[in-house]
């Protein structure tokens, strides 16, 4: 009997490393893609975008030779733009900003719905739901303090990221704000107003774009030249609405010259409205 359980473990220890080699074959080297890099988009161009509040910077480019034509292996372009390492030290304040205020937030309704059913509670849990209450009275007030002193940082911080732009092209690094599928030449880069976002894109900053041409292969792919520095800023009028500018110049013009009129005693017509 002993024999057939030696025989029978030998088997399965030697099953095992035989299994494990089926199973588990060595993984061959990716081999390096035979397709050739596409030709890289020319005349590059970034502009502020108009008649906005600014935050916003509109890239455009020519297409490259083998979009549409030549090799046809333009899949997408994608936008790059220089980013200070500054950057990373403002997204961890939005970062610790936000959670802090989550965090409040949660607290709040949580101390909301704890009061709500208080009421309805004995004994234990009547304790319970009391000391969690006056814990979240005592802690909001302190998350609400460490909000508003982050965000302070945060402005403060903010204000220094002209500086930081102003660095390039060292302490910094491209990184991807956008893509568009082949046949398209224009992509904006719109970022919000607010500064504790984590998108905000700050007025009066130097900026720095290039564009890749990238095949269906991500790896192979062809950027332009860098373009820049080019800076947003937020305009005071909005030319599209010149014909609402016209119309409130004509209405204010007459009722100036109606007053005028009525003020040199010319008898003007009231027609007259039943009821009053």
């Amino acid at each position: 009997m002993k024999r057939y359980v030696h025989i029978l473990m030998a088997l399965v220890l030697c099953a095992g490393p035989a299994s494990a080699q089926l199973t588990s074959p060595a993984e061959s080297p990716a081999q390096p893609s035979t397709m050739s890099p596409p030709a890289p988009p020319t005349k590059v161009g970034a502009v502020d975008r108009d008649n906005d509040h600014g935050h916003a910077i509109t890239v455009t480019w020519a297409l490259s030779a083998d979009d549409g034509g030549g090799a046809k292996s333009v899949l997408t372009y994608e936008i790059l733009r220089w980013v200070p390492a500054f950057m990373d030290s403002v997204s961890r304040l939005r970062k610790e900003l936000g959670n802090t205020q989550d965090t409040a937030s949660i607290l709040e309704r949580a101390s909301r719905r704890l009061k709500a059913t208080a009421g309805d509670l004995t004994g234990d849990q009547a304790k319970l739901a009391q000391d969690s209450i006056s814990l979240c009275q005592t802690m909001i007030p302190r998350l609400i303090a460490i909000s508003k002193q982050l965000r302070k940082d945060v402005i403060t911080a903010v204000k220094h990221l002209p500086e930081a732009h102003a660095t390039y092209p060292n302490n910094g690094e491209w990184r991807l704000v956008g893509s568009v599928p082949a046949g398209q030449n224009r992509y904006t880069n719109e970022g919000s107003k607010e500064v504790e976002a984590g998108d905000y894109l700050p007025d009066y900053s130097d900026y720095y774009y290039k564009v890749a041409a990238v095949t269906v292969d991500p790896t192979v792919r062809n950027e332009s030249a860098p373009v820049g520095p080019v800076q947003s800023r937020g305009q005071w009028f909005n030319t599209g609405r010149a014909s609402v500018l016209i119309a409130v110049l004509v209405f204010g013009v007459l009722i100036h010259g109606f007053v005028a009129k009525a003020k040199k005693g010319h008898d003007r017509y009231v027609r007259p409205l039943s009821g009053i």
